[in-house]
């Protein structure tokens, strides 16, 4: 798995030793057309999307895209963060954008029907909240819970992200008090259903 990450982190290395953040609602030109940030997190941790109201254009980058469903991770030595809820949130604030929005994600091609993609990611990831609580008749690991979601073979970066996005569900719910979390004799961290 270690391998994996070094793989991809060559793609961004070296990183710079400043930036400047990029923040909600501020404005940018871009080819003469004005741009507003809309700052998305969850995929990652500042995520931003560009919205231009005069051609009702947005490059929704991975916040939301045609196919499939971004993924959304937790890390485990963030146990304050809450991805899912802030991903989840961002969505509800491009839904808001006109129903003749054009859309430009960041894999696959452009497409119009924000609102009904968007209804549609909360629908999923909803169900997989539901799949979850079905599944946690005992109490599981993080691990274990993330096999039963993705019972396919799968090592690697696929299974950090796999683990990643079981965790993030799982912190949703334990915020909506729907799970708890505790742990056993071992000192691994086990969820179950309050």
């Amino acid at each position: 798995m270690a391998d994996s990450w070094q793989i991809l982190a060559q793609f961004y290395a070296p990183l710079p030793d400043q930036y400047i953040e990029l923040k909600e609602g501020e404005r940018i030109s871009i080819g003469g057309d004005d741009w507003r940030m809309i700052v998305t997190k969850g995929h990652s941790p500042a995520h931003v999307c560009f919205y231009n109201e005069q051609r009702q254009l947005l490059i929704s980058g991975d916040q939301v895209l045609p196919l499939i469903s971004s993924n959304v991770s937790a890390i485990a030595h963030r146990p304050e963060e809450n991805p899912l809820k802030d991903w989840l949130e961002g969505l509800g604030r491009l839904s808001d954008l006109p129903a003749n929005t054009l859309v430009l994600p960041a894999h696959n091609y452009p497409f119009h029907g924000l609102q009904r993609r968007v209804q549609d990611l909360v629908d999923e990831h909803q169900a997989l909240l539901d799949r979850i609580l079905s599944l946690l008749q005992q109490p599981m690991t993080v691990r274990q819970l993330s096999l039963l979601l993705y019972p396919r073979a799968i090592q690697g970066l696929d299974l950090s992200l796999a683990n990643g996005e079981t965790l993030a569900h799982l912190r949703y719910l334990v915020e909506q008090q729907s799970v708890c979390q505790m742990l056993n004799d071992k000192g691994q961290l086990l969820f179950a259903r309050a």
